[in-house]
């Protein structure tokens, strides 16, 4: 196995060779009037630089020496015969090394992402080590002021870094990066089979509104839920005792859907958002339990549900000019059905809790360093704060594990981007500081070689005293330093 996966990486730093020895290539490779091909081959290694993961202790004894070693291609096909049609497919084909070159690791799936009986429906081919998948395949269709797009898509609504609060259409793959990568979420939202569209409306009734548009999607039974790493695998966050045995349910064949109504008051772009979906993460739901017996052990079958949520939300974006030039942006959603575990009973009980999430967030290009030092540009400063707040008496209710919940939560992001060399180098850092003391920091350094190449060196460091799961302290462990090679096409 060790050779093949030696001669599979021989095989990716030949083709490197070959493009890179390539001057002919551009950022869109067009084939045929209409028809181009764009995207990136890319290795990303992850070294462990924590502690082994206490949630695997069933599955490994000692540290893991890695904690990710993926090759991923991504090919995105466009077909644009002209302005009002376009046909678009995002074809991936990952290999996944990261268990056969960190021998400390047990044997585990690296792509869970897999549904035999819908299994059309996720257009892939795939096992514990290799995926290759249609993750994008949907057209476009513009009339006028009409828009649609009909097909498997990223419905994206939210904007704010580290966090979601309108952009929560789509579940996550966490599985094998969890939500370390530099782009957030772009790589791991799961798109789904949708119908979408927009109409824009030409209005002179309300004076102070401009650039109305209409917004809406449905997903007729695609539905898909957020998809953690698998037991055994490096950035696994569970590890229920045996005396569990769970049933997780899911929701395909039903029906999520969402619309949004938007416009230009003035300065500001603001928009109305409504979104009935299902809880992308699961709550524990008691079923059943069977005592001890001669010979047979206590057994507590829990159903691993995912609870229907009515999304109420709206966003404001407001840009100043001149000499502020300074851009906000407000994202807030009050979601009166948000499920959690009762306090205070013997067995896991679902109760509803209305919850409001809400961040507002300031960016603001600024001449730091002279543009004189290292051909300085100027540096994107981003400051953020987001806050959570649940109804009602917390100590009614309990989070992950059984955790203790706050009556609310709030985050400080700090995030900077400052390229040098003439854009060519950036270095940069994001810091989430979660106020009952925990936090991520993810320092990074950007180096972009030609029109084609760029390498990447990034860190993640999670700690805090606070533990609870779902806080960030709680993966105090996963400390890691990723390197990544890309050629990009």
């Amino acid at each position: 196995m060790k050779k093949k996966i030696l001669a599979c990486l021989g095989v990716v730093l030949g083709i490197f060779v070959l493009t890179g020895a390539s001057q002919t290539l551009k950022a869109e490779v067009t084939l045929v009037d209409g028809f181009s091909v764009s995207g990136f081959l890319r290795y990303e290694l992850g070294i462990n630089v924590g502690q082994m993961n206490p949630n695997n202790s069933a599955y490994q004894n000692e540290r893991n020496s890695l904690n990710l070693s993926r090759t991923f291609l991504q090919t995105e096909w466009t077909y644009k015969p002209s302005d009002k049609f376009k046909l678009f497919a995002n074809i991936r084909v990952t290999g996944d090394q990261t268990e056969e070159l960190s021998g400390q690791l047990g044997r585990y799936n690296a792509f869970p992402l897999h549904d035999p009986k819908y299994n059309w429906t996720l257009m892939e081919k795939s096992n514990n080590d290799f995926r290759a998948e249609v993750w994008e395949l949907y057209g476009d269709f513009t009339l006028g002021d009409t828009w649609l797009r009909l097909g498997r898509q990223q419905i994206v609504w939210g904007e704010m870094i580290g966090a979601r609060i309108l952009d929560v259409a789509n579940a996550l793959d966490r599985s094998w990066n969890f939500t370390f990568e530099p782009e957030e979420f772009d790589l791991i939202r799961i798109p789904s089979w949708s119908i979408r569209g927009s109409q824009n409306i030409k209005q002179d009734c309300i004076k102070f509104l401009k650039d109305l548009n209409v917004e809406a999607f449905i997903t007729p039974g695609d539905i898909q839920h957020n998809i953690n790493p698998e037991p055994g695998a490096p950035y696994n966050i569970f590890a229920f005792p045996a005396i569990f045995h769970i049933d997780t349910k899911n929701n395909r064949g039903k029906l999520e859907y969402g619309a949004r109504v938007g416009g230009l008051i003035g300065q500001v772009y603001a928009t109305l958002d409504y979104m009935h979906l299902y809880n992308n993460d699961f709550v524990f739901d008691f079923q059943r339990f069977i005592p001890p017996g001669p010979g047979r052990p206590p057994a507590l079958y829990l159903a691993a549900d995912y609870n229907t949520l009515d999304l109420y939300g709206t966003s404001l974006n407001y840009a100043l000019a001149d000499p502020y030039n300074l851009v906000i942006t407000f994202e807030g959603s009050w979601i009166p059905n948000q499920p959690y575990n009762k306090a205070g009973t013997k067995y896991p009980e679902i109760q509803d809790k209305g919850t409001w999430n809400y961040a507002v967030r300031f960016q603001r290009p600024t001449q730091v360093i002279p543009p004189t030092f290292l051909h300085a540009s100027f540096c994107d400063i981003q400051l953020q704060f987001g806050q959570t707040a649940i109804e009602g008496d917390p100590h009614k209710i309990l989070g992950p594990s059984n955790s203790k919940i706050d009556r609310t939560t709030q985050r400080i992001t700090i995030q900077v981007k400052q390229p040098l060399m003439y854009n060519n180098l950036t270095p940069g850092c994001q810091f989430i500081y979660d106020t009952q003391n925990a936090f991520l920091v993810k320092p990074s350094i950007n180096y972009r070689l030609g029109d084609h190449w760029y390498f990447d060196v990034y860190g993640v460091m999670l700690g805090g005293s606070d533990r609870r799961p779902g806080k960030f302290a709680s993966m105090y462990w996963a400390d890691t330093v990723y390197t990544r090679f890309t050629f990009q096409f």
